[in-house]
């Protein structure tokens, strides 16, 4: 019984330490978040409207198309060996908008994977001043994403186990807030009269 009475106040303690260390870590890391993620500085290469230019792409990468307005992505992209024109298709629900550093938001307007490795030529036939960022997803300092991932996941925990050990607590002190009496008879038995409030 006292080993369990113990356990409110160890989720308490193990919820607070979650949360410190996890809130810690998440506003250490929170500049390197911001520059991993960052399309103007993570990208494999940056078009302004009207401009092309060739850069080797991959087959096994994934690759996101990032604007700086919610527009059609009006970006082409052709295998040179082929002069196959390579399908882009709509972001996921997992594939979303970033945040800058310089605070502008990035609006992921197109993704795709080429179908084969190689040189690629592509070009962004926005008008003047529409930059479109080419970022591969998997090229990441993959530490960083980690450590913020870990530092949500405790977060989360943490805030789960602080009402829990309340809830534990407040039963615990509800069931030993109340004493059964019992009576012996002449043969010697114990015989429960009926629970009274201590206190």
């Amino acid at each position: 019984m006292e080993q369990a009475s113990l356990w409110p106040k160890r989720l308490a303690i193990i919820g607070i330490a979650l949360l410190v260390i996890s809130i810690a870590a998440l506003v250490s890391y929170s500049d390197d978040l911001e520059s991993t993620i960052d399309p103007s500085r993570n990208s494999l290469i940056s078009l302004d409207g009207g401009e092309s230019e060739q850069i080797n792409l991959s087959k096994d990468g994934s690759y996101l198309l990032f604007r700086l307005k919610d527009v059609p992505h009006n970006c082409t992209i052709l295998e040179n060996q082929t002069g196959t024109e390579i399908t882009i298709g709509s972001p996921s629900f997992f594939e979303n908008d970033r945040p800058g550093e310089d605070g502008e938001l990035y609006y992921v307007v197109g993704t795709f994977v080429p179908d084969e490795s190689g040189l690629h030529t592509i070009e962004n036939s926005a008008v003047s001043g529409e930059i479109i960022w080419i970022v591969d997803q998997f090229d990441v300092d993959s530490s960083v994403v980690w450590i913020t991932y870990a530092s949500c996941c405790g977060i989360f925990c943490g805030s789960g186990l602080l009402p829990l050990s309340f809830i534990l607590w407040r039963n615990k002190r509800k069931s030993g807030g109340k004493v059964g009496l019992v009576m012996q008879t002449a043969d010697g038995m114990l015989v429960p009269i009926g629970p009274t409030e201590d206190g």
